[in-house]
C-alpha cells in the first residue's frame, strides 16, 4: 500500500515537472512572439518614417514645381513649413516638416546658385576661399578633370580637405559649438566659413528670357549671337526686337564682330548705349552666345553670401559685402535684372564686364531638410507641463532627416541629390572625439599599439565621461541626433 502510494506520488511529482517545464517554455514562446511583435511594429514606425520623409521631398518639389514661371524671374519660393498627413487610431499624427538649413536666417529653402560650383569655378577663384589657397584650388581642379564632382561631399577625397575645412570646426561645447549653447538644428555643427555652405555641384541656370518687358517671351530660348548669320537667326533677331535691329545686326556680323561670350555682348552694347542699362538688361535676358540648355556655374546675385561673390572675377570683398548690402533695398523689378550693381553704381561697366559671365539673378535649384516622424498624442497635465518646455514638445518619435536637392530648371522637376543626414551628428561627434584621443597619445604610446579608445570606456565598455557619453548625448539632441 505504502508502495503504491510512493508510487503515485511519484508520478505527480513528474506531472508537475512536466506541467512546470512546460509553463517556461510557454512563457518563453510568449515572450519571444511579444519581443517579435515589438520588433516589427518598431520596423513598421521606420519604414513608415521613411514613408513619411519621401512624401516631403515630393511636396516641396511639388510645390517649387508649381512656382517654377516666378522663379525663371527672379523670384524667392515660399514653401509649406509642416504637413500632418495622418492622425491614427491612438491620435498620433505622421508628420512631415521642412527644418532651416541655417538656423541663423531660418530659410526652409537654400539657393544652390548663391554658391560657387565646383565643377566649373576657375582654379583662381576656388583659391580665393577661405582655407583653400592656390595649391589645394589646383588640387581641386585637378580631381574634377579626372571625375567630375557628384556632390560637394567628394571632396574629402582630395588630399588637404579635412572634415573639419569642408563642415567646420566643432566646438567643446557639442554640436552647437560653444560651451553651454544650447544644441541647434545645425547638423553640420561647425563655426566660421565651411566648404559645405559655399559650394555646390548642383548651379545651373536655364538658358531661357525671364522677358521682364514682355511676358509672352517668358520662359522662350534665348537667341543665340555665336552663330554664323542666317535668314533663322535674322529672323529670331525680328521676332523678338523689330524690323529696326535686323540691319544693324546684320551690318556687325558683317563687320566681324565675335560673340563667343556675355562680355562681348556687353562691349557692343556699350559701342551703342553706354549709360542706358535698360538696354543691357535686356540685351543680356534675349541673347545667348551658347546653344546650350543650361548654364553652369552662375552665381545668383541676390542669393549669394559676400564669401562667394568675392570670388567673381572683377570684384572684391568690398564690391561683394556692398552687393549684399545693397539687393535688401531693391524693390521686386529692380532685383530681376542682372545689371542692377551697375545701375547702383557699385561696379564700373568694365568691372561688370569681367563678371559678367558668371552671373544671374535666379535660382532654380533648391536645397530643402526634411524631418519626419510620429507625434504623440498628449492631452491634460502632460500637455501642459510639455508647453511649458517649447520645441521640446514637437520632438518626433522614429524620426528621420534628409537633405535633398530640388532642381525645377527644366519643366520637369527632379530630385538632383537626396541624402540621409538623421545620425550625421552623432557620427561628427564620435569623429570628433576620435581625434582628439588620437592627438592625446603620445608618439611612444601610438607606435606602442595603445587603444585609443581605452580612456573612453568604462569596466563595462560603455563611454564614460564628458569626452565620452556627454558629446554623443549633445550630438543627439542636435538637429540631426536620433530620438
Amino acid at each position: 500500500m505504502r508502495r503504491s502510494a510512493r508510487r503515485r506520488g511519484s508520478v505527480l511529482l513528474g506531472v508537475l515537472v512536466l506541467v512546470t517545464i512546460g509553463a517556461l517554455v510557454g512563457t518563453s514562446v510568449l515572450v519571444a512572439v511579444d519581443a517579435q511583435q515589438l520588433g516589427s511594429a518598431s520596423s513598421l514606425r521606420e519604414d513608415q518614417a521613411r514613408a513619411l520623409v519621401w512624401s516631403g521631398v515630393q511636396a516641396a518639389m511639388a510645390e517649387l514645381a508649381s512656382q517654377r514661371e516666378d522663379l525663371l524671374a527672379g523670384l524667392r519660393p515660399v514653401l509649406t513649413d509642416e504637413w500632418v498627413l495622418f492622425t491614427d487610431e491612438l491620435g498620433r499624427e505622421g508628420v512631415v516638416r521642412l527644418l532651416p538649413l541655417d538656423p541663423a536666417d531660418g530659410a526652409l529653402a537654400q539657393s544652390e546658385a548663391g554658391k560657387l560650383d565646383i565643377n566649373h569655378a576657375s582654379e583662381a577663384m576656388l583659391a580665393r576661399l577661405e582655407g583653400v589657397g592656390e595649391e589645394l584650388a589646383a588640387r581641386i581642379v585637378a580631381a574634377r578633370e579626372e571625375a567630375p564632382f557628384a556632390s560637394v561631399e567628394e571632396l574629402l577625397r582630395v588630399e588637404g580637405v579635412t572634415p573639419a575645412l569642408l563642415y567646420g570646426e566643432v566646438g567643446e561645447g557639442g554640436p552647437s559649438g560653444g560651451a553651454g549653447e544650447e544644441p541647434v538644428l545645425d547638423i553640420y555643427g561647425g563655426a566660421g566659413t565651411r566648404l559645405v555652405d559655399v559650394l555646390t555641384v548642383f548651379s545651373f541656370d536655364p538658358n531661357v528670357q525671364a522677358a521682364l518687358d514682355d511676358p509672352a517671351f517668358r520662359g522662350k530660348l534665348r537667341v543665340n549671337f555665336d552663330l554664323p548669320w542666317s535668314d533663322d537667326l535674322a529672323r529670331a533677331v525680328e521676332d523678338r526686337f523689330g524690323e529696326e535691329a535686323v540691319a544693324v545686326v546684320k551690318q556687325l556680323f558683317e563687320q566681324g564682330v565675335s560673340f563667343a561670350t556675355d562680355a562681348d555682348l556687353c562691349r557692343v552694347v556699350q559701342r551703342f548705349a553706354p549709360d542706358n542699362y535698360e538696354v543691357w538688361a535686356m540685351a543680356l535676358d534675349a541673347l545667348t552666345t551658347s546653344d546650350d540648355a543650361f548654364r553652369p556655374g552662375r552665381v545668383d546675385l541676390n542669393a549669394a553670401s559676400a564669401v562667394v561673390l568675392s570670388t567673381i572675377p572683377g570684384f572684391d570683398r568690398e564690391i561683394a559685402e556692398q552687393i549684399v548690402l545693397t539687393r535688401e533695398e531693391l524693390d521686386e523689378q529692380e532685383r530681376q535684372v542682372v545689371v542692377w550693381p551697375l545701375m547702383r553704381g557699385i561696379v564700373t561697366p568694365e568691372q561688370f564686364i569681367e563678371a559678367v559671365d558668371h552671373l544671374t539673378t535666379r535660382s532654380l535649384q533648391y536645397r530643402v531638410r526634411i524631418e519626419a516622424g510620429w507625434r504623440r498624442a498628449v492631452e491634460g497635465e502632460e500637455a501642459l507641463s510639455l508647453s511649458s518646455l517649447g520645441e521640446e514638445e514637437d520632438r518626433l518619435e522614429h524620426r528621420r532627416v534628409v537633405d535633398a536637392v530640388i532642381d525645377v530648371a527644366s519643366t520637369r522637376p527632379r530630385v538632383a541629390y537626396l541624402r540621409d543626414v538623421t545620425l550625421l551628428g552623432p557620427a561628427r561627434a564620435i569623429a570628433r572625439e576620435s581625434e582628439r584621443v588620437l592627438a592625446s597619445l603620445s608618439p611612444e604610446a601610438a607606435l606602442a599599439g595603445e587603444d585609443p579608445l581605452a580612456g573612453l570606456l568604462d569596466e563595462e565598455g560603455e563611454l564614460e565621461g564628458i569626452a565620452g557619453k556627454d558629446a554623443i548625448a549633445d550630438a543627439e539632441s542636435d538637429g540631426a541626433g536620433v530620438e
